[in-house]
């Protein structure tokens, strides 16, 4: 078996993991359904910890703040249908552009969701195609990215 990620719930717990000798470095540490406030993103950054986007209004706010000394690693929740948080699927170009221009000061891991319903098949199927649509917009910007930077991106 083998580990590619620990997903936490407090950024307490990700900066205790950060430092345990039995997680390795570069081992991805991501902080689930909590976006971090001014206060503690500069500290996540420098323990390489990718903090969750929850909502354009949370990014459009985090954009003001100033830098922080290393970059801050970003996961772009969608909401697929559960409608409780995450950006919105008709968000989702404008949430990853917001990622792109703060390059540098951000890198941009990864997309996710809460899916909302599992024991609904039909339910499950519509928020799926959700979540796909959203990856299929961001995996074209992407291209559109590396094509235009000759390989330094902003995605990790």
């Amino acid at each position: 078996a083998r580990i590619d990620a620990l997903f936490v719930s407090e950024p307490e717990t990700a900066l205790q993991l950060r430092v345990a000798p039995e997680v390795p470095e570069f081992m991805l540490i991501v902080l689930l359904y909590r976006a971090p406030d001014q206060g503690i993103a500069c500290t996540l950054a420098a323990a390489n910890v990718t903090a969750s986007v929850l909502s354009m209004a949370w990014l459009t706010q985090a954009a003001a703040w100033l830098p922080c000394p290393h970059r801050l690693r970003l996961h772009l929740m969608v909401d697929s249908g559960l409608s409780r948080e995450g950006v919105d699927p008709s968000e989702v170009a404008a949430a990853v552009r917001l990622l792109l221009d703060g390059w540098p000061r951000w890198s941009f891991d990864g997309l996710y969701t809460h899916w909302c319903c599992p024991y609904d098949l039909g339910e499950m199927r519509r928020s799926k195609a959700t979540f796909d649509e959203a990856v299929e917009v961001v995996a074209r910007m992407r291209r559109s990215v590396e094509v235009g930077r000759g390989g330094d991106v902003p995605f990790t």
